[in-house]
């Protein structure tokens, strides 16, 4: 049976090859007037592939309908042929017989794991061909058998390369810690599927921050509340240029901290601009300030206007954006 994939999968090779290099021509005929995906059917033939076995194995069968180009990118049909070397397109196309095939669905379930969702439900339902899907894509646990969104292994492997499985989990494993990490460190806004315990848990919150600083959306309010948890939120964020997820940040932190001058000057150094969300005392902070206006020039306009007279304050914002002098004291225009 080894030998009978390997024998597809040359055939899938080869058959590709010949379509892209024809590809310019869409039209093409080889000597026997047949396109490239014809000669993929027929050599694709159940008696080609399996010889005198082929009534015990069954046979791919290709409507017009799958024929054509139309398709997902999920399901590798919108792909170009060079990327189309994926278990799911040969298994989209096949038999219920062939979908059936523990051997041949575990041969394409390694090499892609969304195949799965081309797998008959047998094989849907099979531990050994789920594990090894979920292993491959996390993303393949949306079409297991719903009984596996119960075991911990498979979850743990789905949420592992791709944290938002955790979403199709049951609570006992949505408060299952080591799960949740892992889940989180994958993609941080995972967090929102994870229990309340969890969300209050400071090291999983730190680690989704991590991956991804508005996470904090979805931490407790106590959370919210910590400085610690903010500033890392923030610190993720300095070297992005993404201004909307620093404010949505912002938005969910607690209102005691918006007087804090540590989170200020965090916040300014990733966006200079965030300092119009400050406290008027911030304003004439001359260390924020100037954090501010070296961020973003702009920033000189909600300055106090004590420090908007400032001449390196003026002479740095003006230094990032020659605009900015309009919002300097009148001074300095001469």
């Amino acid at each position: 049976m080894q030998s009978i994939v390997r024998r597809l999968l040359i055939i899938y090779r080869e058959a590709m090859n010949n379509s892209l290099q024809n590809s310019s021509d869409n039209s093409h005929r080889d000597e026997e007037g047949t396109t490239p995906s014809a000669q993929l059917k027929r050599r694709l033939s159940t008696k080609f592939l399996f010889g005198d076995d082929s009534d015990s194995i069954g046979s791919f069968s290709c409507s017009s309908e799958e024929e054509s180009d139309s398709g997902s990118e999920e399901d590798g049909t919108l792909l170009p042929p060079h990327k189309r070397m994926r278990g799911d397109v040969p298994l989209r196309l096949a038999s219920e017989e062939i979908r059936s095939n523990k051997t041949i669905v575990l041969a394409a379930v390694q090499n892609k794991g969304t195949a799965l969702k081309f797998a008959s439900k047998t094989m849907q339902g099979d531990c050994e061909i789920v594990e090894s899907a979920v292993r491959s894509s996390g993303k393949a646990l949306k079409f297991a058998s719903p009984i596996f969104y119960s075991d911990s292994k498979i979850a743990l492997a789905a949420v592992t390369t791709h944290g938002k499985s955790l979403c199709l989990l049951p609570k006992s494993l949505q408060n299952d810690r080591k799960i949740v990490l892992a889940a989180v460190q994958n993609n941080g806004m995972a967090l929102k599927h994870a229990s309340p315990a969890l969300q209050n848990d400071e090291e999983v919150v730190k680690r989704a921050i991590d991956n991804n600083g508005l996470a904090l959306v979805f931490a407790s309010t106590t959370l919210q509340a910590n400085k610690n948890v903010v500033l890392a939120s923030i610190s993720s964020q300095l070297e992005s240029t993404d201004s909307i997820t620093l404010g949505q940040i912002m938005n969910h932190m607690a209102s005691d901290l918006w007087a804090d001058r540590e989170i200020a000057l965090q916040c300014v150094r990733a966006d200079g601009d965030m300092l119009y969300k400050f406290s008027k005392t911030l304003k004439d902070d001359r260390d924020i300030v100037l954090a501010a206006v070296n961020k973003g020039g702009f920033a000189l306009r909600y300055a106090s206007e004590k420090l908007q007279g400032d001449r390196e304050i003026v002479e740095s914002a003006v230094r990032s954006s020659g605009k900015a002098l309009k919002f300097a004291s009148p001074i300095f225009y001469s």
